[in-house]
């Protein structure tokens, strides 16, 4: 039996950071880096990271500050529905500064400071 093996199944992309270092396991804290993940590819389209490979995102994900709106390396020039360009403008300018402030609490690194 192999009580001591510790290993992890998921996505990078969305994996916590106390999840990829094995720290504290799986919890609800876990969820919450998720769902801030989560908020971030809805605005965006794609996840943080997700365009690199998996052990890339891993090391990002350890080693840099949490995500956000400006951690992505796009064109800020956007479409609305009716095609209509409304040029470049900053992710601050685009998202209100509650979703911001959700996104900020989801995306603490250390899951003591999460909602």
């Amino acid at each position: 039996r192999r009580e001591q093996t510790r290993t992890f199944v998921g996505t990078p992309a969305w994996m916590s950071p106390e999840l990829m270092e094995q720290v504290e396991g799986y919890n609800h804290k876990t969820d919450i880096w998720s769902a801030g993940i989560t908020a971030l590819e809805l605005a965006k389209d794609y996840a943080p990271y997700a365009k690199f490979p998996p052990i890339k995102v891993l090391l990002l994900t350890i080693q840099e500050d949490p995500p956000s709106l400006e951690t992505y390396d796009d064109d800020d020039d956007y479409d609305d529905a009716d095609g209509e360009d409304h040029g470049s403008g900053t992710e601050t300018e685009r998202w209100s500064k509650s979703f911001q402030d959700m996104v900020k609490q989801c995306l603490q690194k250390d899951p003591k400071n999460r909602p």
